[in-house]
């Protein structure tokens, strides 16, 4: 089954409110775009941030993808803020996410910089499916543009406010440090 929905509903922030996030690391992020084996037959375009001193172990955070390119801009900070963070290039269907959270969770080659704990940012459907599917579990899940929706099966942030408000992602921050620790 395709997401088609996911590229017009994965991170509902209007463009207005598209103010650039705070960074907490003074080195920027180190990106890059690769395509990845995730899983046997399973190779996805990706983008990967890593936090500018990625020393020790850092959690992974999988972004869900948006038609505008907003997920990456995600990625980027969340890196500045220390986790390693991976959001594909374009819609993706459940099977591919849940073998992207799976790789991220395992350690993947040159990323080896993971505790194995992953969270999962989005909003709406896509982001309960990817919960009560993923296996192992997600860390935590936050759901974004206020798309309450059903209970999830993992600790849960419902962020009524766009990302880019410094009060949402106050909030998002500490709810990820307590969870990804």
């Amino acid at each position: 089954m395709r997401w088609a929905a996911l590229a017009l509903v994965a991170l509902a922030v209007p463009a207005a409110a598209r103010d650039p996030l705070p960074a907490r690391d003074p080195l920027p992020a180190r990106t890059a775009d690769v395509r990845q084996t995730v899983a046997p037959g399973r190779t996805l375009a990706l983008h990967m941030a890593v936090p500018g001193r990625a020393r020790g172990r850092h959690a992974a955070v999988f972004v869900l993808p948006s038609a505008d390119g907003y997920a990456r801009l995600l990625a980027d900070h969340l890196a500045t803020l220390g986790y390693v963070a991976c959001t594909p290039d374009g819609a993706i269907d459940l099977p591919d996410a849940l073998a992207t959270v799976r790789w991220l969770a395992r350690n993947p080659p040159g990323h080896r910089v993971l505790t194995g704990r992953v969270a999962a940012i989005g909003a709406g459907t896509p982001l309960a499916a990817l919960a009560a599917a993923s296996d192992p579990p997600l860390a935590a899940a936050v759901r974004l543009g206020g798309a309450h929706g059903p209970t999830l099966p993992v600790p849960l942030l419902d962020e009524p406010g766009p990302a880019s408000d410094l009060q949402a992602w106050a909030r998002i921050a500490t709810f990820l440090r307590e969870h990804l620790r």
